[in-house]
């Protein structure tokens, strides 16, 4: 049976496998283009936002934060020392094996948890108001700040970069 919960993973695994091919973009980008990475891992959309490393390290955190909660399983620990975009496609993959390694089974009582954030210790969400109304949104703003500021930068990436694919299937005649 198919629940929110046992598509969770799948949804988080495509923002990650997006994120992915954002690196790889801007990886590509640089080196046709003779840049430095780091004026783009820097780069930002307004002043009071993350830079661009940060929201890579903030995509992976939050992944691994929402698996986490709705697993009660550990939740890996990362020291955001990453400088290059080789280290957060590192990064980025340690969070796919992390999430591929949770078993399906894990999440079959999800929907019994609650979940307490870290910023507000005394109040909870039932697991199911967590991954509807901050987990999931939470991910895709910061996939899609990624995306932006990488746009901002002149990086040439379409729609389908973010979106990164779809589960297609032939209809029957």
């Amino acid at each position: 049976m198919s629940s929110i919960f046992t598509q969770t993973p799948k949804m988080v695994l495509k923002s990650l496998n997006t994120t992915l091919n954002l690196l790889t973009k801007i990886e590509e980008y640089c080196k046709e283009n003779n840049l430095e990475e780091s004026t783009y891992l820097q780069a930002r959309l307004a002043a009071d936002m993350f830079p661009f490393i940060k929201q890579i390290q903030m995509i992976t955190d939050n992944s691994k934060g929402l698996i986490s909660r709705i697993t009660l399983t550990e939740n890996p620990k990362y020291e955001d020392t990453e400088s290059t975009i080789s280290e957060l496609k590192d990064r980025v993959n340690k969070t796919i094996q992390y999430i591929k390694e949770v078993p399906l089974e894990k999440y079959s009582d999800s929907d019994k948890h609650k979940i307490v954030l870290p910023f507000m210790p005394t109040k909870y969400q039932t697991s199911l108001d967590y991954v509807t109304d901050y987990g999931l949104p939470n991910l895709y703003f910061h996939v899609v700040t990624a995306y932006s500021i990488l746009r901002n930068q002149g990086i040439v990436l379409g729609k389908m970069d973010y979106i990164n694919g779809l589960n297609l299937q032939d209809l029957e005649s």
